[in-house]
């Protein structure tokens, strides 16, 4: 099998280079980039077409945009470019927040750091995003998954309209065209190799470039780490997470009773018959407005939320108040992400997540183990309905196979991490034998790349040093 693997990997890096035609070269404009609490730091804008859907050679070709802070070495290794998370995040964007910068900073040690808008994102042209009709949406949306389903989904099928009617092909934009797309960015900038730092989906980004491309890639980080077949995620990995943060709860003096289990499930059989109302401040209301939330509007929003450990606190704050019908912190949550989504539609996520599937064996888990969990079938909402809603096919079956490589990589996860939970870079980790994996104790999914410690150890590995048998521990998220 393994041999079978490493063939399928030659095969496609053979055949995916020959595919590809020389990248058009770039064009680089001095820009600044304001880093919050930091300044104005001087960087680079560099702007080169691909195109859109490679099986089309004189098809449309699209933007996209990276911005290089240049290399402090007397002499720069492989350029380290940044594949942000989301899907749909902007590499320019998180620059801008002071804990990142100070990590591609640091980064510069080992040569230029180049942050990617992907395509469909940020800086990029197009994005795939629309403002929306400007009609409100209903108080009432977190109110179940089908109220949800009724509203989100004519949105987003308006919005694939809008963009197919612009001449988008929503069906290009996958993680192995954005692969591609990284392959033609080290062939712009002239460069043998680059190392690729991918952060939650930009490890399933650069997990892809390393299986097509491998000879044009020197090393790999991967913090958060999704493979090729994490898109969904298994139903129970949210209850162990409640299962952590419960025993964390546990061992604080003066615990609270009943358990925080027993306390979040019961919450959720109340809500499930008798949903609550919140009030929230929205922005350009002069008033309140009074949101309605019931099981699966809650199960939507601790899934948002429960693996970041930044959230921690609040969360068990929220189930242990709204238990007791206190819904301060309930309303908080809700407004927020109402607020977010009434705010338009944004389809690269979608797009990607669709494209990259889930295999026969992966769904049959998640449905096997949906019924009863925690956050039941809020767990992956709105996939996988919305892809067929779209007409947004996946991948082939085999590009949910595992990763085989022999590149150097470095895997980060934290141990509170439910949202790319440590098993998952052990999964992969398999097909990498020149590999280390660092688990930051008490650590989330948001709360581990602006750790110092961490941040140490990403730049002596792409200095070449030795990160083996690491331990960095972060403070306990419930005495922050």
């Amino acid at each position: 099998m393994l041999r079978t693997w490493m063939q399928a990997v030659a095969l496609v890096a053979v055949t995916s280079g020959a595919a590809l035609a020389q990248a058009p070269p770039i064009k680089f404009e001095p820009t600044i980039v304001d880093v919050d609490g930091v300044g104005k730091v001087s960087a680079e804008l560099g702007r080169f077409t691909v195109l859109e859907d490679r099986s089309k050679p004189q098809g449309r070709r699209i933007e996209l945009v990276f911005a290089r802070l240049k290399s402090t070495a007397a002499t720069p290794g492989a350029p380290i470019v940044y594949l942000d998370g989301g899907p749909g995040g902007s590499g320019i964007g998180i620059a801008r927040v002071p804990e990142y910068y100070r990590l591609f900073d640091g980064m510069r040690a080992a040569g230029d750091v180049i942050l990617l808008s992907q395509r469909g994102t940020g800086f990029s042209s197009p994005r795939l995003a629309c403002r929306g009709d400007g009609a409100p949406v209903p108080l009432d949306l977190f109110r179940s998954a089908d109220r949800m389903a009724d509203v989100l989904g004519p949105r987003s099928v308006a919005c694939a309209a809008e963009l197919r009617a612009k001449g988008i092909d929503l069906s290009a934009y996958t993680t192995v065209a954005s692969a591609d797309d990284l392959e033609d960015l080290r062939k712009a900038l002239g460069v043998p190799k680059i190392s690729l730092f991918g952060f939650s989906y930009g490890t399933h980004l650069a997990l892809a470039a390393a299986r097509r491309h491998p000879a044009g890639i020197e090393r790999l980080i991967l913090a958060g780490t999704e493979g090729p077949d994490h898109s969904q995620k298994l139903p129970h990995t949210y209850d162990l997470q409640l299962a952590r943060l419960d025993a964390l709860e546990s061992r604080s003096p003066n615990a609270p009773r009943p358990r925080l289990v027993e306390t979040a499930r019961a919450l959720l059989k109340t809500l499930q018959t008798t949903p609550v109302q919140v009030e929230v401040k929205l922005p350009g209301q002069a008033g309140s407005s009074s949101l309605t939330v019931g099981a699966e509007g809650l199960q939507y929003l601790l899934r948002r939320d429960i693996g970041d450990t930044n959230d921690t606190a609040n969360l068990i704050t929220l189930i242990r108040d709204a238990s007791r019908g206190d819904y301060g912190m309930l309303a908080r949550y809700a407004g927020r992400r109402f607020a977010e989504l009434s705010g338009g539609s944004a389809l690269m996520g979608t797009a990607m997540d669709c494209a990259s599937g889930v295999s026969a064996e992966r769904l049959a888990a998640i449905n096997r183990e949906a019924p009863g969990s925690l956050l039941g079938r809020m767990t992956n909402f709105p996939f996988p309905d919305i892809c067929e809603v779209l007409t947004l096919p996946a991948l082939p079956e085999e590009y949910r196979t595992p990763v085989v490589s022999t590149l150097p990589a470095l895997f980060v996860s934290g141990s509170l991490d439910s949202n790319t939970p440590p098993y998952q870079a052990e999964q992969v980790r398999w097909g990498f034998p020149h590999s280390v994996h660092v688990i930051v104790e008490n650590a989330g999914h948001e709360s581990t790349l602006p750790m110092p410690e961490v941040q140490k150890l990403m730049v002596e590995f792409l200095l070449g040093g030795d990160v083996s048998g690491r331990r960095v521990v972060a403070p306990s998220p419930l005495a922050r």
